[in-house]
């Protein structure tokens, strides 16, 4: 229970936090360089988040196609290596289209946080499966939401079963 209040806190914060309101503003406004550089602010807030919180594993800005437009994962900041956003002028980190929890999301109302079921996650070029992790989302309501992994703090620093 306490992860769980803990980490739907830690996302209502992240949801309404200075900076992710500016890159959302930016991104709707179309000028690129404010939207750069609110990206990168964004970034280092997410990080920030992160390192303040030590259940959270990963967190990441995804649009309403799946495409990860920042993306924090244990301790770094994700490139931009994935598809173009011709909206944003720039690549995406990757798409999470193929994920249940993502497709739930988008069915959630304003304010409510989805729970996914526990699971095990993959990260790509490793060969071993991260430890089990339950992931917490939330929608903006903007033409962006945001979603956050979290995992228990001795698990996620185990690499394999």
């Amino acid at each position: 229970v306490d992860l769980v209040t803990r980490s739907q806190g830690t996302l209502r914060s992240i949801a309404t936090s200075p900076d992710l309101s500016d890159f959302l503003a930016a991104e709707a406004g179309g000028n690129h360089q404010a939207i750069v550089k609110t990206l990168r602010r964004l970034e280092t807030t997410f990080l920030e988040f992160e390192h303040l919180d030590p259940t959270l594993q990963a967190i990441r800005l995804v649009d309403t196609s799946g495409r990860e437009v920042v993306k924090i994962r244990e301790g770094r900041i994700l490139p931009h290596a994935g598809a173009f956003i011709p909206t944003l002028g720039l690549s995406s980190i990757d798409s999470i289209d193929d994920h249940a929890f993502f497709h739930n999301t988008k069915e959630l109302k304003k304010g409510e946080i989805g729970i996914s079921n526990l699971e095990h996650g993959w990260i790509d070029g490793e060969d071993f499966w991260c430890p089990a992790m339950v992931r917490f989302s939330m929608p903006l309501f903007f033409p962006l939401f945001f979603s956050s992994y979290a995992v228990p703090p001795r698990a996620r620093r185990s690499r394999s079963w």
